[in-house]
């Protein structure tokens, strides 16, 4: 069973008479990637996610969302669905953020489940690279620029009338929920009964032993796919892994997921994941904070130089010119060339199975 099946099956019940779960969770998670300008006002002001979802797509077309990523056309998609249940058509959104410049990309949702239980959604990366530079910057950066505006968000949403607070987000948007639970003021903290990061990166080793983490350790869950390429990057704890119908970069698509009933299928991570995360860490451990920083900005350059500004961009330029362009790049590490070969491979993983496919058949 899928995310869509989880829906079609629980959608008519609402949130009392069959409670909150992680596979809500995470549909509340994907709700950040629509685009809310213009729909969802930014400040207190709320309206139900059926109302955002009929302007939505009254406001954009087929066409306009079949030239979006997959991680958003996927959310948008879901978000299609959902309207028309009565689980999720009348909870309401409200303060809608949405920040992008060359340095960082930022954008939250809040989602009033019920009126004693709030969603806080962090949006993962969408298609701009600077996105995707923020993830690595992980690796050296603390606080990355999206880091100070999930707190400062969480901060100012967050009001004294509030009882139930969670905090989540997919990919990148499942750091953020973290970090902004470890840092917001103590009284929001108080609220907040469960942190969610799905199929999120890591924190700093660092962070990870530090008092702010161990504040809300015990209310954070990480849910990873077994074969995740994202979820597996830095220090992370509390890993819940769960069965995912597809793998590679399709693997971070939660509607790959597989559901039993109300709750996800258990696994265990597979040896592609794994090998992933023992090249990465070895990274980190031989080099320091420095060489990370001139690694990544040599790789973003690269880039920026052959006009790759998007996903969509990386993909039509293909695997081969991808790793071709990093292996001939005399500045950047040979043991950093091994670590972005078996990532961009393994985001690649069902783009380059179709090309072998292709080469066998003869086409």
């Amino acid at each position: 069973m899928t995310l869509i099946d989880y829906v079609k099956k629980y959608g008519n019940f609402d949130f009392n008479e069959e409670e909150f779960n992680d596979v809500d969770n995470v549909i509340f998670s994907l709700v950040s990637y629509v685009d809310f300008t213009g729909i969802v006002p930014k400040g207190d002001k709320e309206i139900t996610l059926e109302e955002a979802a009929n302007i939505f797509f009254r406001e954009n077309t087929k066409k306009d969302i079949s030239k979006k990523i997959f991680s958003i056309k996927s959310a948008i998609n879901l978000f299609k669905l959902i309207k028309d249940y009565k689980r999720y058509k009348n909870v309401k959104l409200y303060n809608y953020v949405y920040e992008y410049n060359r340095e960082k990309q930022f954008s939250a949702v809040t989602i009033r489940i019920k009126k004693d239980l709030i969603y806080v959604s962090y949006e993962g990366t969408d298609e701009f690279i600077s996105g995707w530079k923020e993830d690595f910057e992980l690796s050296y950066l603390y606080p990355i620029p999206s880091h100070i505006d999930a707190v400062e968000y969480l901060n100012k949403t967050i009001k004294f009338k509030d009882k139930n607070v969670i905090v989540g987000g997919h990919s990148k948007g499942g750091n953020l929920a973290l970090i902004s639970a470890m840092n917001c003021n103590i009284l929001v903290r108080g609220k907040i009964k469960k942190v969610y990061s799905n199929d999120g990166p890591g924190i700093l080793e660092e962070e990870i032993h530090s008092r702010r983490y161990k504040k809300v350790k015990s209310k954070y869950i990480h849910i990873i796919p077994k074969y995740s390429i994202v979820g597996i990057l830095l220090e992370n704890a509390n890993d819940e892994i769960i069965s995912s119908s597809k793998k590679g970069i399709l693997a971070h698509d939660a509607l790959n997921w597989e559901v039993e009933d109300n709750h996800f299928v258990c696994s265990k991570l597979d040896e592609s994941s794994i090998r992933l995360k023992r090249i990465f860490d070895d990274w980190l451990d031989n080099y320091n904070f420095e060489q990370r920083m001139m690694c990544v900005n040599e790789l973003f350059e690269i880039f920026d130089r052959n006009n790759i500004n998007t996903l969509n961009d990386f993909k039509s330029k293909g695997l081969s010119f991808i790793l071709s362009i990093i292996k001939d790049n005399k500045e950047i590490e040979d043991q950093a060339k091994i670590m972005f070969k078996e990532l961009f491979t393994l985001i690649f993983n069902d783009y380059t199975s179709r090309i072998k496919e292709r080469i066998k058949m003869g086409q």
